[in-house]
């Protein structure tokens, strides 16, 4: 029997375990990739078939039509018209313009190989951008291979905020926390079951650095929720966040979550009565600037250095939850930090 990998392009023993993404990366584009084969054909067993699941009343409403002929037509889509426009977006980061493939829920459920993937795109021209993140997902499952524990552990043992999750927590779930941008995110992740990854950054940053939630409450919310919710990927990139993960910058990420323009919230939402809502609760007007591109690699989608954004219970025009909540809205939340020794200390913003 010969058996060979199906959820990822390399298998695990082809490379040596890595920890960081670019030494992994360079090796893995030099692996000669096994031929396409047509997989075998299977006889009629003569047992009928039972009809697939229905999705819980309530639950992603638009998510994005399963099976291999709907992944299929996606990705030929991908290859003739998306992929070119996917570099020159800068890999997808302007979440106005779509420029994204949406073809990580079929990935997720097998309907296409991964190395289909990469193969044909290797022969499309503009595909390298696109490629190395398709690599990010070998580099997450090897990783998770090598380390189970980082399914519930910190890879690292570092400093950042564990707390439980409450009300705060609750109001992020349900896109009331105040934020135009941070709402759109996960109201989008609730109709649709796929969050742009741009806004899933932006708004696991929001619970782990500004609402001091533990990332595997957001993990465990992401899986329950997202149609492409691959462990290995959604974990790795949730402590990648919360600074204990594959990251040189052991305080982690921080990601603007205060973005007004409705170009950007718009891009986060597909619901034209989400954005219509979203901007009169703001008080946010439409521009005539086009897409706004926010992009990692951008001073803009970071915090200035040197300044603290301020704690967002404390921002009157910025409500951390709903408003009308007595329970958080007279008093800013409160964060606690944990030392390797387990011991709390008050953060710097609530010395």
């Amino acid at each position: 029997m010969r058996t060979e990998p199906t959820t990822t392009v390399l298998g695990f023993d082809d490379l040596k375990t890595h920890r960081v993404f670019t030494p992994y990366y360079r090796p893995w584009t030099a692996v000669p990739l096994r031929a396409l084969e047509a997989p075998s054909t299977l006889g009629d067993p003569g047992v009928a078939s039972e009809p697939l699941p229905v999705a819980p009343d309530g639950r992603s409403p638009q998510a994005a039509p399963g099976g291999e002929s709907a992944g299929r037509a996606r990705f030929e889509w991908w290859l003739t018209e998306g992929l070119a426009a996917y570099g020159r977006a800068r890999g997808g980061d302007d979440l106005a313009a779509g420029h994204t493939s949406r073809l990580s829920p079929y990935l997720h459920f097998g309907c296409v190989s991964p190395l289909e993937y990469v193969t044909r795109s290797r022969a499309a021209p503009g595909g390298e951008p696109w490629i190395r993140e398709v690599c990010w997902r070998d580099f997450y499952a090897q990783l998770l291979y090598a380390f189970p524990r980082t399914s519930r552990a910190d890879l690292y043992e570092r400093a950042y905020p564990r707390g439980d999750a409450g009300h705060a927590f609750d109001a992020w779930c349900a896109g009331h926390t105040g934020y135009p941008l941070v709402d759109a995110g996960m109201r989008q992740l609730a109709a649709e079951g796929w969050m742009h990854n741009r806004a899933r950054l932006v708004v696991a940053s929001f619970l782990v650095k500004d609402l001091g939630v533990d990332w595997r409450h957001g993990a465990d919310y992401f899986e329950r929720m997202l149609i492409d919710g691959d462990v290995a990927s959604n974990r790795g990139n949730w402590q990648w966040v919360a600074g204990s993960g594959v990251d040189h910058a052991q305080g982690g990420r921080m990601f603007n979550p205060t973005h007004k323009r409705s170009d950007v919230i718009r891009g986060a939402t597909t619901s034209a009565a989400t954005c219509r809502s979203l901007r009169a609760s703001t008080g946010s007007r439409s521009t005539s600037r086009g897409s706004s591109e926010v992009s990692m690699g951008t001073r803009s989608d970071r915090r200035p250095r040197g300044r603290r954004l301020p704690s967002p219970a404390r921002r009157a025009t910025q409500p951390v939850l709903d408003p009308g909540c007595q329970r958080c809205a007279p008093s800013p939340i409160r964060r606690t930090w944990f030392t390797r020794s387990g011991e709390a200390s008050a953060c710097t913003r609530c010395r």
